[in-house]
């Protein structure tokens, strides 16, 4: 379900459209994908538990990786899925609150790649 919103919130974002098209994957791109595009993930879910039993919110580790020719692209688009997710809470309550933990780049063989991470509180 959360993999669900996360796409749905990145793949209507203007900012990173207007960067990436319809370049959002989850976890592994199709083949021969062009540059640039994102892939995010969720890496881990760990529920809320109290004495009474599950809080019913989970808290998520989502990992967004961005590839692209040169770093000012790769920049752009970490800008605007930073823009798109961090404090962002949505209507249906499904995400009741996303926030960047960190941020990386570094230059590869054929371009460059950016590397965030978010906790997502969500249910």
């Amino acid at each position: 379900m959360i993999e669900a919103t996360i796409y749905d919130r990145l793949s209507t974002y203007a900012g990173l459209t207007a960067l990436v098209g319809t370049g959002i994957y989850p976890t592994t791109p199709t083949e021969n994908t062009q540059l640039p595009f994102v892939v995010y993930t969720v890496t881990s879910r760990t529920p809320t538990l109290h004495t009474q039993g599950d809080a019913g919110l989970n808290n998520y580790s989502v990992d967004l990786d961005t590839y692209g020719i040169n770093l000012d692209t790769v920049l752009s688009i970490l800008t605007q899925t930073n823009a798109a997710l961090h404090c962002y809470r949505n209507d249906t309550l499904t995400v009741q609150g996303s926030f960047l933990t960190t941020q990386a780049t570094q230059q590869e063989e054929y371009g460059y790649h950016g590397s965030q991470l978010f906790t997502v509180w969500g249910n």
